[in-house]
């Protein structure tokens, strides 16, 4: 019957297992942070380009709204126009 006796020193080769286990830990734990870091990339990648399409919409739309209201000021202002002559006709002012 073989006693283990925990207290026996450690030999080389229970040296260079123990280092091959734990070289195997560390390159299991690099590829989980390289995968996870790669995941992040294309989630934020994703992220700037739907704020770009958003932004890009909002500017089309702001623009198309602009737009609309300086036609209406400028519907308004020949409006104005008109009734002032008018006016003026009826009030013997017009030239």
């Amino acid at each position: 019957m073989a006693h283990d006796d925990s207290t026996a020193p450690a030999t080389k080769e229970d040296i260079r297992l123990l280092m091959e286990q734990m070289g195997k830990l560390y390159d299991a734990d690099a590829r989980w942070k390289d995968d996870i870091q790669n995941s992040i990339s294309r989630w934020k990648d994703e992220i700037i380009e739907h704020f770009d399409v958003a932004v890009e919409t909002i500017r089309h739309e702001m623009r198309a709204a602009h737009h609309d209201s300086i036609e209406l000021l400028r519907d308004q202002t020949a409006d104005h126009a008109k009734r002032i002559k008018r006016l003026e006709r009826h009030a013997g002012l017009a030239a």
